[in-house]
């Protein structure tokens, strides 16, 4: 299992009022990456992109 740092984009960015609660997130990403170090996401959430992933 790999690890990421979320940044959450703000409700003015288009993003969420709030982060989601608990531990666990599933989200749909928008890369071609693989999932390898330093790799960077786009999160969607329907049609709203509402933060960005980098993997560690």
């Amino acid at each position: 299992m790999k690890k990421a740092i979320i940044f959450w984009f703000s409700e003015a960015e288009g993003g969420r009022g709030k982060p989601p609660a608990g531990e666990e997130y599933y989200p749909t990403i928008q890369s071609h990456h693989l999932l390898s170090s330093n790799a960077e996401f786009i999160i969607c959430e329907g049609p709203h992109k509402v933060g960005a992933m980098v993997i560690r």
